[in-house]
């Protein structure tokens, strides 16, 4: 919610135990989106209102969905409900990794959505090895790397999987 104010961030948690991580996040949300919308935020007040499907929330992965979140409503513009995301933000705009990808990747096919965006530092796909070799004189060298398949966790949870790993990359995808 953004409202006319004097520049505070506040985090609505309704009933839910909230770590400091989520405070943290919604700080660099507002500071991330400021810098992407240039709206200066010292006259506007921002409320995160967080709903969740659970009594305890915790850790920094909403800091993405936070900042999506903001940058539409200070622009007064839609979010696409077809996509979510998960990822820290980084006060660069950077996004991080987090935990659970996998679960969370099956959240978001359960919730309807046809499009989930996680932190390129979080591919969970097939490897396959990719062996390159090269001859110097009478001497054979190899190296072996580990490439990602494409696809391959797409697949197996029957939902499109994107990496990204700023929020500009996102914002096609999320705002309408």
């Amino acid at each position: 919610e953004v409202k006319p104010g004097t520049g505070l961030v506040l985090v609505d948690i309704d009933n839910l135990l909230a770590d400091y991580m989520s405070q943290i996040s919604a700080r660099t949300a507002a500071k991330v989106a400021e810098n992407i919308t240039q709206i200066k935020l010292n006259n506007i007040d921002l409320i995160y209102h967080i709903n969740a499907n659970a009594s305890v929330i915790e850790g920094p992965s909403a800091g993405s969905a936070m900042t999506i979140a903001t940058i539409a409503a200070l622009q007064n513009k839609t979010i696409n409900r077809d996509v979510l995301i998960t990822g820290t933000i980084e006060n660069d705009g950077s996004i991080n990794s987090v935990g659970g990808i996998k679960e969370k990747a099956i959240a978001a096919k359960d919730s309807g959505a046809s499009i989930f965006l996680v932190p390129k530092a979080n591919y969970l796909g097939d490897y396959e090895e990719v062996k390159a070799c090269k001859n110097i004189g009478k001497t054979e060298y190899c190296q072996v790397n580990y490439m990602p398949k494409e696809g391959a966790l797409d697949k197996e949870l029957g939902i499109q999987i994107v990496e990204v790993g700023r929020i500009e990359e996102a914002i096609p995808y999320l705002i309408k």
